[in-house]
């Protein structure tokens, strides 16, 4: 029998997603394996006249990035330049109007006019009216950065037939004027009834559209990620479009989805598990919003904001159902991932999971909480106690620090707290929260070793003492985002018998200065034994 590797990485330095440090050597990598790791001269006899050999002197080798927290189904149209204008955090609201206008005027076959990355204070949110004048001859819809509130027009009012006695969606709301009128402003899940008429082409737009999704990802290296179910989208079934390109060869990254946990059913769990269970395409788990935001005050506080005392912010869903949904999962030995963004939010979900493990037992379900933007120091430990991964997204911690210090003040010393975290020997999953920030993966190292945004707006880290090394960053943006979704036996590192989905960086991350991680660049991306992206 051949024995002889199909692609060969040497004279590479190797992170293999399970030290915290790399090691001279080379990978050998046969069919969609990993064959062998080792030293240059323990893989030499595998190299056989077919074999391709890659020289990666003074770059990195590592394991395929895992996102652990994505929004692809809907995020993937926000790649398209005329499906909708990014505001790029733009605060003034006659600024992003004006250009609103102007991207209306240059696309006037648009059926509806979208602009999204809004970034409004909870004193500064534009109406519907603001709206209407203008753009007064199709329905409007504007996304704050943080994907959680928007506001529309009248007439997207009127195609939603959305009016004063429409009742208030079970985990949404939206907005009222002093005398009773919609002022156009939506929160959570009312935004949807919008965004699923937005979000909803033909399936020929749809599979455009993914193409060149799967195209951007894997010049980023991006092999594997967590997509936190079709937010948003209209289609009753998106991920059927990527079980086509699966079965046609055309699914270059391994995509792990959960299922709402306020409507968890198991008999329709189990069926959506059935129909996707593969390597590459896979169903697993609940997902649900326990609280909402901090820029509009929704994310919930155990004390009230530090700019008003008159609210702690709220949850998203009713208590009981989040209990009852935690509940149904944990004695369905079903993993939980629970969205919390404030410190009420972070111990309501970690008292529920507390409470099913009492109740059922813990049988290695990897549950997870979303974010944890905001965390009491009682609660930090917990994490690590309750078995309880920590999905985080450095770049969020870096979004809008003058705000987070007028919410929350000295609370902000555990604002995403990496350090700690890791420090009580919790595992961290890394993720970018795409489309709220974008998927290039050196961003979110940079922002999680530095604690700055990559785009030089802030000359200091921010709550520096909560940075973590690039080895830590690494490993988690790899190994922790497979442990979260109970695939370390099959990806996030580089050991024999592993699937092949392996990166090479063009530069070693652990020898240059910190300031140059942003700038790193994918030069190879082998997935499933496969080479998909080459700039070599």
């Amino acid at each position: 029998m051949n024995k002889n590797a199909d692609i060969v990485l040497k004279n590479g330095k190797v992170f293999n997603g399970i030290e915290e440090r790399p090691f001279n050597g080379a990978v050998a990598i046969k069919n969609n394996k990993i064959q062998r790791v080792g030293k240059n001269e323990e893989i030499k006899n595998l190299i056989g006249e077919n074999t391709k050999v890659y020289d990666c002197t003074g770059k990195l080798i590592s394991p395929g990035f895992n996102d652990g927290h994505t929004h692809i189904t809907y995020g993937a149209f926000l790649m398209d330049p005329d499906f909708g204008l990014n505001f790029a955090g733009e605060t003034d609201k006659n600024v992003f109007l004006k250009q609103l206008k102007k991207f209306a005027d240059k696309h006037p076959n648009n059926q509806w006019v979208y602009g999204y990355n809004a970034g409004w204070s909870a004193s500064n949110i534009p109406n519907r009216f603001e709206l209407d004048d203008t753009i007064g001859d199709r329905p409007v819809v504007v996304q704050h950065m943080d994907g959680h509130s928007m506001v529309v027009n009248s007439l997207s009012l009127e195609k939603c037939k959305f009016d004063e006695n429409t009742s208030f969606p079970e985990g949404g709301k939206f907005g009222m004027t002093k005398d009773g009128k919609l002022d156009g402003i939506m929160y959570d899940d009312a935004t949807f009834m919008f965004s699923e008429m937005l979000y909803n082409p033909e399936d020929k737009e749809f599979k455009r559209i993914y193409r060149n999704f799967l195209a951007e990802a894997k010049k980023f290296g991006i092999t594997a990620a967590g997509e936190l179910y079709p937010t948003f989208v209209g289609k009753e079934d998106v991920y059927s479009i990527f079980k086509e390109f699966e079965e046609a060869g055309e699914l270059t990254m391994r995509l792990e989805f959960p299922v709402r946990l306020i409507t968890f059913d198991i008999a329709e769990y189990k069926a959506k598990c059935e129909k996707y269970h593969s390597d590459k395409l896979c169903c697993k788990g609940t997902k649900e919003l326990v609280d909402g935001v901090i820029t509009v005050h929704t994310a919930l506080m155990l004390e009230p904001y530090s700019d008003d005392p008159t609210t702690r912010g709220c949850t998203t869903n009713p208590m009981d159902d989040i209990h009852d949904g935690v509940l149904r999962a944990c004695k369905a030995g079903v993993p939980v991932r629970l969205h919390c963004i404030g410190d009420g939010a972070v111990r309501i979900g970690l008292d529920f999971l507390e409470k099913g493990e009492e109740l059922y037992g813990y049988h290695g379900e990897r549950h997870g909480i979303e974010h944890i933007e905001s965390c009491h120091p009682d609660d930090i430990k917990r994490f690590k106690e309750l078995n309880v991964c920590a999905n985080m997204q450095p770049m969020h911690a870096v979004f809008d620090t003058e705000a987070e210090e007028v919410f929350r003040g000295d609370r902000c010393k555990w604002c995403w707290p990496m350090r700690d975290l890791l420090d009580t020997g919790a595992i961290i999953s890394m993720g970018t929260d795409f489309p709220i920030v974008g998927i290039n993966p050196f961003h979110s190292l940079y922002a999680a070793v530095t604690r700055k945004d990559p785009f030089g707006k802030m000359e200091k880290g921010w709550q520096i003492h909560q940075a973590i090394t690039i080895g830590e960053a690494l490993k988690a943006h790899t190994y922790g985002s497979a442990y979260s979704q109970t695939r370390e036996d099959r990806i996030g590192s580089i050991k024999e018998g592993m699937l092949a989905d392996v990166i090479v960086i063009d530069r070693n991350l652990f020898e240059i200065d910190c300031e140059k991680i942003k700038d790193a660049a994918v030069v190879l991306t082998i997935f499933d034994g496969k080479v998909i992206y080459d700039m070599m």
